[in-house]
């Protein structure tokens, strides 16, 4: 053979051989970038990423850089938010890319991380990954996109490191628990039950004849309400208060005295048709009635009520009162009131106060559909209790309960927690807020809690819990959890 083309194959060989072996050992690093410590959390409109990146087990090539881009990615739905990259180079490729940063940065960047390693070295660098909090943020992941190059930016492999699956943990669901509150028995059950008879009677005059105008009926029913009354085993009538009124038209005293003798006339006719005793009977009589005619007109659509409301306030001397009232709009106010808000005035208003008897729980189940008012709040909590929660009956006992008694805390009160399970959370908090009571105050931080006022909802359980009151400290327990990882 030659020997000059000896020489020359052995010489290609021994380059080619000299490249593979420099090729294969850039071809990528040895061990492996570790990711510690990793922290996530929501601060206010920023999601922030805490870790360390500790290189310090890897090998790297002198001639290899490396590129790892944070990314945060979320599949439902398809979104990402992509981070300035992270380089790490060999000793070499360090002047190379101090010279050529441009090519491994988008424009006007800097880096997040630059370092050169130091094989053998320990290694370990803080990172830390700011971006606009997103809620679809809530459920992505964190992934590192890694790309290795050697000299002349050849691709020596790609691929994706995931670091934080999920980024965020998951919001925990607080389950705040409501109260109700049993009400106490009353020992006696004192009720009065108040009826307006709406009688005529010839102009000045107060002799009751039935057969005048709607007297007929009016008296029917009067009939009927007090035969109700006395034939019902359940109640012992204790007494009966009647009140006589006027409209205001005509003389202040005669009308005083009118409405005396009108309730008088009313009495006789209990005692002549009803058998009722005149000694069980209260009377008393108000004459004129100006406190019924200023509502009356305040809820109305009265075009000059401001002025007729004004009137009434500001004149004490009733007979100005009336003069003024008679002049106001040329009179034509005036006739209205006299023809449609006048006649409503002139009524008899009898009250029955009576005893209601105890009863056990399925009698209080027939009575609350027809007499709700003979039972006591406590026998209305058993009988909503006896239904499932949440129910229709359930929830319909309440509502009857709280029309009832509409002063009473506690009526108000589990009325108020129906409320905040139909999402109707601004009528409960007005509720709550005039109700001093643990219970009331940990039903109000559960109010606050589903609008979204965590600062009050937060205050509100602890000033319950302060009171000895568990489940508040449990609904606050719940909320801190909810807050932890929001």
């Amino acid at each position: 053979m030659n020997k000059l083309y000896l020489y020359r194959s052995l010489s290609v060989f021994f380059s080619l051989f000299c490249l593979f072996s420099v090729a294969k050992s850039q071809n990528s690093y040895s061990g492996e970038i570790q990711y510690k410590d990793i922290q996530s959390f929501r601060q206010g409109e920023k999601l922030m990423i805490q870790l360390y990146m500790d290189i310090s087990s890897i090998n790297l090539p002198k001639q290899l850089i490396i590129s790892q881009v944070p990314v945060i990615v979320s599949t439902e739905p398809a979104q990402e938010y992509v981070f300035d990259p992270i380089i790490l180079t060999g000793a070499v490729r360090s002047k190379v890319y101090q010279r050529q940063k441009e090519d491994y940065l988008p424009q006007g960047k800097d880096p997040l991380l630059y370092a050169t390693r130091k094989n053998g070295e320990k290694q370990l660098y803080p990172v830390l990954l700011t971006a606009p909090y997103a809620e679809w943020m809530r459920n992505a992941n964190l992934i590192f996109r890694e790309e290795v190059s050697g000299c002349a930016h050849c691709d020596l492999g790609k691929k994706e490191i995931v670091v934080a699956d999920p980024i965020l943990a998951p919001v925990h669901t607080p389950t705040y628990a409501l109260q109700y509150v049993m009400p106490e028995a009353e020992p006696v059950k004192h009720r009065s039950e108040t009826y307006a008879a709406h009688l005529n009677f010839k102009v000045g005059k107060y002799e009751l004849l039935r057969d005048f105008e709607n007297n007929a009926n009016v008296l029917a029913q009067v009939d009927r309400i007090v035969s109700e009354i006395r034939e019902d085993e359940n109640l012992a009538i204790q007494a009966l208060e009647i009140v006589g009124y006027a409209s205001p038209e005509g003389n202040y005293n005669a009308n005083l005295e009118l409405s005396k003798n009108r309730t008088y006339a009313f009495v006789n006719y209990l005692v002549r048709f009803q058998q009722l005793s005149e000694s069980m009977m209260k009377t008393n009589w108000k004459g004129e009635d100006w406190e019924g005619l200023r509502k009356s007109v305040l809820a109305s659509s009265l075009p000059d009520k401001e002025a007729v409301i004004s009137l009434i306030d500001r004149n004490e001397d009733i007979s100005k009162r009336k003069e003024q009232l008679k002049a106001l709009n040329g009179g034509n106010t005036y006739r209205t009131l006299l023809n449609t808000y006048y006649p409503p005035l002139r009524r008899i208003e009898y009250t029955f106060a009576y005893v209601a008897r105890a009863f056990d729980l399925e009698e209080a189940k027939e009575v609350i559909k027809s007499k709700p008012q003979h039972l006591s709040l406590n026998e209305m909590f058993l009988v909503a209790n006896s239904y499932a929660k949440g129910s229709e009956d359930f929830n319909r006992i309440f509502d009857i309960a709280v029309r009832l008694f509409p002063e009473d805390p506690i009526a108000n009160l589990n009325a108020a927690v129906q409320e905040i399970e139909m999402g109707a959370l601004d009528r409960a908090i007005e509720r709550l807020q005039q109700i001093d009571c643990a219970e009331a105050k940990n039903n109000l931080g559960v109010a606050y809690a589903r609008k979204g006022d965590y600062i009050q909802a937060g205050a509100c359980f602890k000033r319950a819990a302060e009171q000895g009151n568990e489940v508040a400290a449990s609904n606050r327990q719940e909320l801190d959890k909810f807050l932890e990882n929001r």
